[in-house]
């Protein structure tokens, strides 16, 4: 994830071992046509972004 500069950014989200006929390195244009993306464009959505991250992370830490 890169912060905002001139072009929207994006989280995409995927299962570990999930069949993904797309590639995770298309860029926004195709985050944004991909239900498993979320784009964000400002500075406080990247924070908010980041905080979504810690969140799953963690979360996904607890279960293993």
């Amino acid at each position: 994830m890169k912060k905002p500069w001139i072009t929207s950014s994006y989280i995409q989200i995927s299962e570990i071992g999930a069949n993904q006929n797309k590639s995770f390195t298309t860029g926004a244009y195709q985050a944004a046509l991909d239900e498993n993306s979320v784009l964000f464009q400002s500075s406080s959505d990247y924070e908010i972004a980041v905080k979504i991250i810690k969140i799953i992370e963690t979360q996904m830490a607890n279960e293993s």
